[in-house]
């Protein structure tokens, strides 16, 4: 992608059936948020502009549509289709834009299979042919997984346009350590800069401190006793960071076996810290209470935005670390069974 200098960006709009008191609003990064920087209102005007002094991802919010990405560059773009219908609504005016349009035509073949499964599973299930259902269920995740290596593949292969970046953000959590690696190197021979394409290097660099092998940074908290500790005061000990909340079903499950894990080994030099996401103190404590859960329980009750979660990437919970006596990660996993198997290993080992 060529960077150029500044200059005004032109989109025309030529959208139909937009409601009186709608607009097609223009939506840039400020440093914080994506807010308006034009708007036009139907019957008024309709054509919006922008200066910039690199490409970048910006946003066209359509009267009550969601907002669509426009890729912008030194050009004047067209924008076309019916307010009423989303998928009519479309952008043209640059290469980035093209390989975007291209995109959502090969997406929209899997989304189209995915109704049409859908509906037929639907008349199935009133039918009660429950070995129908069965095939057509595991038709259906097979198209799912086809449509994210499909998403995966094309961030990939675009990788020298901010469209790949856009793909990428959406599908961040299922890129892998090497595929991140790959799209952040051409990002960066590419010149592409963009509060994205930031994000994505955040979460390869969060994915890098987290992964096997690597000592784990040093958080602060208080343990059992009430006194200031911190992740390398335990040091020594086989230490599982543990990420849950009182709400999360599956977490309350494999409470179970952490407990079982907890009484097998606390005596064996084998220590759990656990993080939660809840919002709820009273909750949060009950559920410790109720559930027997005697080891050390951190929450600053800011829910997705705690400042213990943020630095480990957290996606999804349950979720913990294995760290060995230097604190280095050995396991990683959402499944408590493998972490299990890898401390019965290491502390067998230990014993002998």
């Amino acid at each position: 992608m060529c960077v150029g200098q500044s200059g005004n960006v032109i989109i025309k709009s030529d959208v139909r059936n937009l409601q009186a008191r709608d607009h097609i609003k223009l939506l840039r990064w400020d440093g914080k948020n994506y807010v308006a920087t034009d708007s036009i209102k139907n019957g008024v005007d309709n054509t919006l502009q922008a200066e910039i002094e690199k490409p970048e991802i910006a946003f066209l919010e359509i009267g009550r549509n969601k907002a669509m990405p426009i890729f912008l560059s030194h050009e004047t773009f067209f924008l076309s289709g019916d307010a009423t219908k989303h998928k009519t609504l479309m952008v043209k005016g640059n290469n980035d834009q093209n390989i975007y349009n291209r995109y959502l035509f090969l997406l929209d073949a899997f989304d189209k299979r995915m109704e049409k499964l859908d509906f037929e599973c639907e008349q199935a299930q009133r039918l009660n042919k429950i070995n129908e259902v069965k095939r057509l269920t595991n038709e259906m995740q097979k198209v799912t997984q086809e449509r994210s290596e499909f998403m995966e593949k094309y961030a990939l292969t675009h990788a020298s346009s901010l469209v790949s970046a856009y793909i990428a953000k959406n599908i961040l959590p299922s890129l892998s350590i090497p595929q991140l690696e790959a799209l952040v190197r051409t990002y960066i021979d590419e010149s592409l800069e963009d509060p994205i394409v930031t994000e994505i290097q955040n979460r390869l660099t969060i994915l890098q401190n987290t992964s096997i092998g690597r000592e784990i940074f040093d958080f602060t908290f208080t343990d059992k006793s009430g006194k200031p500790s911190s992740i390398h005061d335990l040091r020594g000990k086989y230490t599982l960071v543990y990420f849950w909340a009182s709400w999360c079903t599956n977490c309350l499950k494999e409470n179970v076996t952490l407990k079982a894990l907890h009484d097998k080994y606390e005596g064996r030099g084998f220590e759990i810290v656990a993080i939660s996401m809840d919002t709820d103190k009273l909750r949060w404590q009950k559920r410790i209470k109720d559930d027997h859960l005697d080891w050390i329980h951190i929450c600053d009750f800011e829910g997705t935005e705690s400042s213990y979660i943020q630095p480990f990437g957290i996606t999804a919970i349950p979720m913990a670390f294995l760290l060995d006596i230097d604190n280095v990660i050995i396991e990683n996993s959402g499944v408590l069974q493998n972490l299990e198997d890898k401390l019965e290993q290491v502390l067998g080992t230990l014993e002998e």
